[in-house]
């Protein structure tokens, strides 16, 4: 894989292709998960390396691609879709792990004419409108629960998980 990147007013996003010339400009990306990088794949790309034009990505504030600023969903998106016409990639098939499978959805959400697929590893559906509001209910409650927790109660229960 070659190392490349783009720079844009918010950072240099570094990413790695292989020179795989397909017929279709069509790649598979890999966008990893939180604290991982453009390692987290390297199995799948020895293995799909001579069928497909590959890109694996440090998403920004990973890896290479830091430091960044004003991470959004949309900013991601902006810098992932110049990697793609920087490569001349017209149609591609996205492939996020956990975090990642958000910036793979939120870049369907916003370019879905240039994705054909989606392959979500560890990864849940991105957006409040897949959620049940009960579910939303729990959710937005959980930072207030260790309120309500003596700190000697919750000492204790750690000290046996950890014997």
């Amino acid at each position: 894989m070659i190392e490349k990147k783009i720079q844009s007013k918010r950072g240099t996003v570094y990413y790695w292709t292989n020179e795989n010339n397909n017929e279709n400009e069509l790649a598979i990306v890999f966008c990893h998960g939180l604290t991982a990088d453009h390692t987290l794949f390297d199995k799948q790309v020895q293995h799909l390396a001579n069928d497909y034009k590959l890109i694996s990505w440090d998403i920004p504030l990973h890896g290479k691609s830091r430091p960044y600023q004003d991470f959004s969903f949309a900013n991601v998106n902006k810098e992932l879709l110049e990697i793609l016409k920087q490569e001349k990639v017209e149609k591609t098939v996205l492939v996020g792990q956990s975090a990642g499978g958000y910036i793979a959805q939120a870049f369907i959400n916003e370019y879905q004419e240039k994705v054909i697929g989606i392959v979500g590893v560890g990864t849940t559906p991105f957006g409040n409108s897949y959620y049940k509001k009960s579910e939303l209910f729990w959710i937005s409650i959980i930072p207030v629960l260790p309120c309500f927790t003596p700190i000697a109660y919750t000492v204790k229960q750690v000290l046996k998980l950890l014997q």
